[in-house]
């Protein structure tokens, strides 16, 4: 469960990484060990949270790349704005990099 590195699986310590949009938008820990933190895996694409969605949302899944700045009305009509950072959750959303 919650208590192993969500990428290398290993055992996590008493240091470890949270996803804070995780926490927020899904109610749900994403942790993951220092050195998987270290080398950047937080920052994919995509990460399944939501047992039957692989939608590329942030309020479903774990988004850990979103590049774009878009926030209403943003063009590719794929989410709405998110009720924490403002940002679209279908392309832009920020909550799941910090």
């Amino acid at each position: 469960g919650d208590f192993f590195c969500k990428f290398c699986m290993e055992e996590l310590s008493n240091i470890y990484m949270h996803c804070d949009g995780c926490e927020k938008l899904l109610n749900k820990d994403f942790n993951i060990c220092s050195n998987c933190h270290k080398e950047g895996k937080y920052k994919v694409s995509f990460y399944q949270m939501h047992p039957f969605s692989t939608k590329r949302f942030s309020v479903l899944n774990h988004t850990g790349n979103m590049t774009q700045e878009r926030a209403a009305r943003c063009p590719c009509k794929n989410g709405k704005p998110c009720n924490n950072c403002n940002f679209c959750t279908g392309c832009s959303c920020k909550c799941h990099q910090q």
